[in-house]
C-alpha cells in the first residue's frame, strides 16, 4: 500500500495570515504496516513516520472552505486493543472472544463501532489540526457498513460540506463535515456526518 495523503487549504501562521495559500501535508509515504505494528503500538510504520513530520499550521474559520478534504496516516487495529476496548465499553461476546464470534453475526472478532468511532476521533483531530480544537455539537449520521476486524489499518478521508456563521453568536460558526473510516483494503468501515463548532 503507497497512499500519499494532502490537504488542499489555505495556509495560516496565525490570524494575520490567511490569504495565503498552498498544500499543508498530513502523512509522509504509508507503507503496509507489517510486523510494526502491534497492539501495544497500535500504528503501522507509516504513521510513526507521519508522527515525526513538521506540524502542519493550525487552522482558523478563514482558513476553511466547503469542499476542503483532509486525509489522515494510518491506524493499526490489533486483537488485544478490540478486546480490552470491549470489555471496558461494550461487552459483548462477538467484540471480547474469537471463538465465541466465529457463532455470531460477525463470523470472527469485531471490534465494537464505538470503537471505530474513537479511532476516527484520533485520526481526525491529528489530520484537521484547528486552532481551537475539534468540537463537536452532535452526529447526524453514523453508520457501519462493514465490521473493523484484528489486523485492519484504519485512515480517515474527512470532508467540509457546510459552513454557516451562527447570527447570533459572530465569534463562531458551525460546520458540517462527513468522515469517511476506511480499511486497508479500500473498503469502508464506518459513515459519519458529525456537526462541528467553530470558533472564529
Amino acid at each position: 500500500m503507497n497512499i500519499r495523503g494532502e490537504n488542499a487549504v489555505k495556509m495560516a501562521s496565525g490570524r494575520g495570515n490567511c490569504g495565503a495559500t498552498g498544500k499543508v501535508p498530513t502523512t509522509g509515504n504509508p507503507q503496509a504496516a507489517g510486523s510494526a505494528a502491534t497492539a501495544k503500538n497500535p500504528v503501522t510504520a507509516a504513521g510513526l513516520a507521519a508522527a515525526t513530520d513538521p506540524a502542519p499550521p493550525r487552522l482558523h474559520f478563514c482558513d476553511l472552505t466547503v469542499g476542503q478534504v483532509f486525509h489522515s496516516a494510518e491506524y493499526y487495529v490489533g486483537a488485544d486493543e478490540i478486546i480490552e476496548f470491549s470489555k471496558k465499553y461494550d461487552p459483548q461476546p462477538f467484540h471480547m472472544d474469537d471463538e465465541l464470534a466465529r457463532d455470531s453475526i460477525f463470523n470472527g472478532l469485531a471490534a465494537s463501532g464505538w470503537h471505530t468511532v474513537g479511532i476516527t476521533m484520533n485520526l481526525l483531530v491529528k489530520s484537521l489540526p484547528l486552532a481551537n480544537g475539534i468540537i463537536g455539537t452532535g452526529v447526524e449520521k453514523i453508520s457501519w457498513p462493514r465490521p473493523t476486524r484484528p489486523g485492519d489499518i484504519l485512515r480517515i478521508k474527512a470532508k467540509i460540506t457546510e459552513i454557516a456563521p451562527c447570527p447570533l453568536r459572530l465569534d463562531r460558526a458551525r460546520v458540517k463535515i462527513h468522515i469517511c473510516t476506511f480499511g486497508q483494503d479500500n473498503r469502508l468501515r464506518q459513515d459519519l456526518m458529525g456537526n462541528l463548532l467553530i470558533l472564529k
